[in-house]
């Protein structure tokens, strides 16, 4: 099998320098951007909190609800669900 060798100038200056910016990339991602987790905010109370679908329609004990809607804020304090007059 025989070596490859790089044969021109330019061909040998490309490759170091697009691996340098490539790392410089990877490096200086702004984590800044990412939302608080821990950051909880309730419902606007200028808005009205509107539900739109729910799923799954059947299950039994236990099966986990996902509802769809907006204005529910991210505070499940401020949040109440009934099924059938059970809080979940």
């Amino acid at each position: 099998m025989k070596n490859l060798k790089i044969k021109s100038r330019k061909t040998r200056l490309v490759f170091p320098l697009c691996v340098v910016l490539l790392s410089l990339l990877t490096i200086c991602c702004n984590d800044d951007l990412k939302v608080d987790k821990e950051t909880f905010f309730p419902p606007k109370a200028d808005k009205e909190s509107r539900f739109d679908i729910f799923y799954p329609d059947s299950g039994g004990f236990g099966t986990k609800l996902i509802l769809k809607g907006y204005n529910f804020g991210t505070d499940t304090n401020y949040i109440k669900v009934t099924v059938n007059d059970k809080k979940s």
